[in-house]
C-alpha cells in the first residue's frame, strides 16, 4: 500500500507522465531475505493485483495469499484514466498476465535478444487468445561517443565491469537442489549457465553478440534501423552502462551517451 501511494504521487508530479512496470527481480534476492523461491510467483502476482487495486479502486478489501487489507483508500488518485503498464522477465509465465491484462512487456537490457524471442513470441499468442493488443518494449545497452575508438575504450571498462560483476550473485546459488527448485518457481534463466558465462565474457564477444550496441553517431542509427527493420517491436529504448566501484562510465560519459542518441540517433525515427 506504502508502494502504491509513493506511485500515484509521482504520477501526479509528473502530471500522468509515468509508465508502470513489474518485475518478480533477480533469483537471488529471495535467499537473501529469508524467503524459498517458491514463494516469488503467488507474491508477485498478487503484489501487482494489490497495487492495481489500489490505484484504480475507490474502498477495498482484498484478502489473499501474503496480505489482507480491509476497506483502504490510497491517495492521491491518478491524473491519467489508464496508467501504461508493463511486465518484465525471462519466462513466457508472467507474460501471460500481462497479455490477460491488456498490458505490455519489456524485453531486453544486459541479455540479448535472442533470449526473450520464445517469451515474446508467446505472449504474443497469448494476446490474440484474450483479444488483447499486444505492446513489447526493448531496451537496448548502448555505449555512444563521437569516434568509434573513443565508444571501445570506454566500453572496454564500462561493459567488461558491468558483466562481470553482474552474475556474482548467483554464486551463492550454485548448490545442491537450487537448480531444480529455481526451474520449479519460473527461474529458468537462473537456472542456466548463462549468468555465470556473462561473468567471463570479453568486449569483444559482448559486442559480436549485440549485448550492448558500441560506436558512433551513426553506427548507433544504422543498428537501430537495421533492428526495427527485421524486428516487430512498438518502443525501442536505450540502456546506458552504469557506474559502480571498481569501474564503468563517469557521469559525463553516460550523458553524452544519452545526449548522442538524443540529438543525432532519435530524430531520424521521428
Amino acid at each position: 500500500m506504502i508502494l502504491a501511494g509513493e506511485i500515484a504521487t509521482a504520477e501526479v508530479l509528473t502530471d500522468g507522465r509515468l509508465d508502470l512496470g513489474f518485475g518478480r527481480g533477480h533469483s537471488w534476492l529471495y535467499p537473501a531475505a529469508g524467503l524459498p523461491y517458491e514463494v516469488s510467483q503467488p507474491r508477485y502476482v498478487e503484489g501487482i493485483e494489490l497495487i492495481m487495486k489500489s490505484l484504480t479502486e475507490e474502498n477495498f478489501s482484498h484478502k489473499g495469499y501474503e496480505y489482507d487489507v480491509e476497506n483502504v483508500n490510497v491517495f492521491p488518485k491518478l491524473v491519467q484514466k489508464d496508467i501504461p503498464v508493463y511486465l518484465t522477465g525471462t519466462s513466457g509465465k508472467s507474460f501471460h498476465i500481462a497479455a490477460e491484462n491488456g498490458w505490455g512487456i519489456s524485453v531486453g537490457g544486459p541479455a540479448p535478444y535472442a533470449m526473450f524471442a520464445p517469451a515474446m513470441a508467446e505472449y504474443r499468442e497469448a494476446c490474440a487468445n484474450n483479444g488483447t493488443t499486444p505492446l513489447v518494449s526493448y531496451i537496448q545497452p548502448v555505449i555512444i561517443a563521437e569516434t568509434q575508438q573513443e565508444a571501445e575504450a570506454q566500453a572496454k571498462t564500462a561493459a567488461e565491469y558491468f558483466y562481470h560483476n553482474i552474475a556474482k550473485p548467483i554464486l551463492h546459488l550454485d548448490q545442491e537442489g537450487h537448480r531444480d527448485r529455481l526451474l520449479a518457481s519460473g527461474y529458468g534463466f537462473y537456472a542456466s549457465n548463462a549468468m555465470n558465462q556473462m561473468m567471463e565474457l570479453t568486449l569483444e564477444q559482448i559486442m559480436e553478440g549485440d549485448m550492448v550496441w558500441v560506436g558512433t553517431p551513426e553506427y548507433i542509427r544504422q543498428r537501430v534501423e537495421d533492428f526495427l527493420g527485421k524486428e516487430e517491436l512498438d518502443e525501442f529504448a536505450i540502456q546506458v552502462m552504469p557506474r559502480g566501484e571498481g569501474g564503468g562510465l563517469t557521469f559525463e560519459q553516460m550523458l553524452k551517451t544519452q545526449e548522442l542518441f538524443g540529438t543525432q540517433v532519435m530524430p531520424a525515427f521521428k
